[in-house]
């Protein structure tokens, strides 16, 4: 089966949300552009004015892309009711994690200011209420893709648990040892910002060059923000960012048979994202920017290959066959397109970095992020 891609189809025939993608793809290009040549612009009449530029386009293309992430998910979401794809007992428990960790951090940011002595008993509440609906959420997936699926026939289930198992230790353990900014949590400016992250990233998934037919697509940088995000502010936090990204992920454009695939394909493999930060704390990669950036990114896109090549050789095998290959060659053909996201990512990235405008405020950001905070999340 072929790669699709709605650029290559006829725009009158497409349906809303498909015309919404070409629309997003093609502005992102021309704002590009003219983003670009008013720099220039800029520049030559008063370079003092360009700090000022730069700001107002972060603030446009942050406004643009939660509008485009909003549109594209009520879009999305009306195609899935109307194509009686729409199931409650999936959607509504994780809906709830989302709602739930939404109230606790709007909650924790007005105790922080008002009494912030309660704010170490509240961060363990909710952490305690957060636990509740992602219980209750694992436990639906579990029981709806037992009921679909059956005994999960063709599906190695030791596989996929040990798989999920392993690789979820390494996003711990990396977490843990590799970072070296240990026990500062999540300020409310990062907080926001990783917001902003999820929501660009979100949008950018929607603007595809192919989507694949059994899940995966090829997209404009869509993991871009959220390496940027943990180049800026450490490696666990960029996972924390990650997970909650692929679960977004999930949601979008679910390919589900087994709850242990899910892990692999959606929170534990966006979650591996994170590691694109390694090598920016590191001394040997203070004037090397771009290189610790690419490095990074290529860790982290290699790890998030292993876990969708390991979900397609233990859940995907008899499809493997349908096309002719084995499970592992399967596996690991099918997954590649996660390189050539890569590819995209490190050019736009090499063309970010080469800026001295953009490193400054990358710079400054993590600066920020290692200097002390009196304002904290209400969860780590």
């Amino acid at each position: 089966m072929k790669p699709e891609s709605v650029l290559s189809e006829p725009f009158s025939g497409l349906e809303a949300f498909d015309k919404l993608t070409v629309i997003a793809f093609y502005l992102v290009i021309v704002l590009a552009v003219l983003f670009v040549a008013a720099a220039f612009f800029v520049r030559r009449l008063n370079k003092e004015k360009l700090p000022e530029y730069f700001k107002g386009c972060k603030y446009f293309s942050i406004g643009l892309c939660f509008a485009f992430a909003v549109m594209m998910a009520v879009l999305k979401m009306s195609e899935i009711v109307a194509g009686g794809e729409f199931f409650p007992e999936l959607f509504w428990p994780i809906a709830t994690v989302f709602i739930t960790a939404f109230v606790l951090f709007t909650a924790g940011y007005f105790i922080s200011v008002a009494k912030p002595e309660i704010l170490p008993k509240y961060k363990f509440i909710s952490l305690i209420i957060i636990l509740i609906p992602v219980i209750v959420t694992i436990v639906m997936l579990a029981l709806y893709y037992k009921k679909v699926a059956g005994d999960y026939e063709n599906v190695s289930q030791a596989g996929l648990y040990v798989s999920a198992v392993l690789l979820l230790a390494v996003l711990v353990l990396g977490s843990a040892f590799l970072s070296k900014r240990k026990g500062k949590q999540m300020t409310t400016k990062e907080l926001a910002y990783a917001a902003i992250t999820v929501a660009m990233s979100f949008a950018l998934s929607y603007i595809r060059f192919y989507k694949l037919p059994q899940g995966g697509s090829v997209t404009l940088a869509s993991m871009l923000p959220i390496m940027l995000f943990s180049y800026m502010f450490g490696i666990r936090k960029g996972i924390v960012v990650g997970l909650i990204y692929g679960v977004l992920q999930a949601i979008q454009d679910p390919w589900i048979i087994h709850p242990a695939q899910f892990l692999l394909d959606y929170p534990i493999a966006f979650g591996m994202i994170g590691f694109a930060g390694l090598f920016r704390e590191l001394d040997f990669f203070k004037s090397k920017q771009i290189l610790a950036f690419s490095l990074g990114a290529t860790i982290a896109v290699t790890l998030r290959y292993l876990c969708h090549a390991l979900s397609g050789i233990f859940a995907f095998a008899s499809i493997a066959r349908l096309n002719g290959y084995s499970a592992v060659a399967w596996g690991f053909l099918y997954n590649a397109f996660t390189f050539v996201d890569l590819a995209i990512v490190l050019v736009v990235g090499a063309v970010m970095f080469s800026s001295k405008s953009f490193l400054r405020l990358l710079n400054e950001k993590a600066d920020d992020a290692s200097a002390p905070s009196d304002t904290e999340s209400p969860i780590s």
